[in-house]
């Protein structure tokens, strides 16, 4: 299954850069070791470990038991990729052919571009390392590297693939300091594409599902298996008397939940009905900021960085549940009209990032 956030921050760029922009082209860069887990039979191309064949296994059965999901899922994220994302054109397997589109200025990102353990190393593409005119401009934009800093062993590459890029902009504000060591260009921070765009634009394409809207229900997405969090949720929607609906990722589910396996819009519905959201992962919190839909995040293992970043630019850190005894965070109020406001600035200072780098690729043409 496709990324839904990642998805849903290229339609955010997207639309916001195409309203202000004649000519924005959406670069299909589809390599298979990114493209493949996401099949039927899961590909992982990286360390080919035994572990990873019996996990891609797994999926497998999965997926078989959970058919018609699957492929419901697949055709609806197919679907928005189509249409809404604007792809038609061929895909791109292979890094070095990126250049042919002949572009003025590429803008990678936003999401985990830079995260070795996303894209199985880091992916040159990301890096703008491919043949260009020589005046063609490179901007990251709202780049991540799911946490502060690389593992030394990445440092070396990293620093010298950072050179391609005319300007650098980060989605995590504590990754900044590491970044600009390595850099020799403008490092500043920007809000993820989901937030360039409104409320009202995000509106207009959720979709609801007819047999959600009879239910008043807490929503569960995990971006890894939490037991504590599932547990935590189990309660809550009990003292509440609410459903349970989990958003997977995988085929494999928790007994007494109803899992549901939405295309991106539905994705979005999902979120936009939900009496709470419990959370670990970066899009179902910001969505649910911007959908104004209470919500609790419980910290990421590995990746928690990229929470607690957009917790603390959105004033909303005591909603970050650090242990299983805290019902009372189920409760808290949001002041949605300060949080409104806190985004909007956040917008503002991104797009203007954007504006600066734009004009100025376009005055060295």
């Amino acid at each position: 299954m496709r990324d839904i956030g990642a998805l849903l921050q290229s339609y955010g760029l997207r639309t916001y850069l195409k309203s202000r922009y004649n000519d924005v082209d959406f670069i299909n860069y589809s390599p298979k070791k990114l493209t493949k887990r996401y099949e039927l039979f899961p590909y992982y191309p990286y360390k080919r470990t035994l572990r990873e064949a019996a996990g891609a296994f797994i999926t497998f059965i999965d997926n078989l038991l959970h058919l018609c999901s699957f492929l419901r899922y697949r055709n609806e994220t197919n679907r928005f990729i189509c249409l809404d994302l604007g792809v038609t054109e061929r895909k791109i397997r292979k890094y070095a052919d990126i250049g042919k589109a002949g572009c003025d200025c590429y803008i990678m990102g936003s999401d985990q571009i830079w995260n070795p353990d996303i894209t199985f190393g880091l992916d040159l593409a990301f890096f703008g390392e491919f043949p260009k005119s020589a005046d063609a401009k490179c901007i990251a934009y709202a780049a991540s590297l799911g946490r502060a800093a690389l593992q030394d062993k990445y440092v070396p590459e990293f620093q010298k693939y950072v050179e391609n890029f005319n300007a650098v902009s980060l989605r995590e504000d504590s990754a900044i300091p590491f970044v600009k060591e390595h850099a020799h260009c403008p490092v500043a921070g920007a809000c993820d594409p989901v937030f360039l765009i409104g409320k009202d634009q995000w509106d207009s394409i959720a979709v609801t599902a007819p047999e959600l809207s009879e239910h008043k229900y807490l929503l569960i997405y995990d971006t890894e298996n939490n037991a504590g969090m599932k547990e935590f949720a189990d309660r809550i929607a009990k003292e509440k008397n609410l459903s349970v609906f989990e958003l997977k990722r995988s085929f494999n589910f928790h007994g007494s939940h109803k899992c549901v396996f939405p295309g991106p819009r539905e994705f979005l519905g999902l979120i936009q009905n939900a009496e709470l959201v419990i959370t670990n992962s970066f899009h179902g919190m910001a969505f649910s900021a911007l959908f104004h839909i209470p919500f609790v995040v419980s910290p990421h293992s590995t990746l928690g960085v990229r929470l607690t970043d957009l917790l603390r630019r959105l004033e909303l850190a005591d909603h970050l549940a650090t242990d299983r005894a805290g019902a009372a965070i189920a409760d808290a109020r949001f002041d949605w009209d300060k949080t409104d406001k806190l985004i909007e600035a956040y917008r503002q200072k991104s797009a203007a990032f954007l504006k600066d780098c734009l004009d100025t690729a376009r005055q060295a043409k």
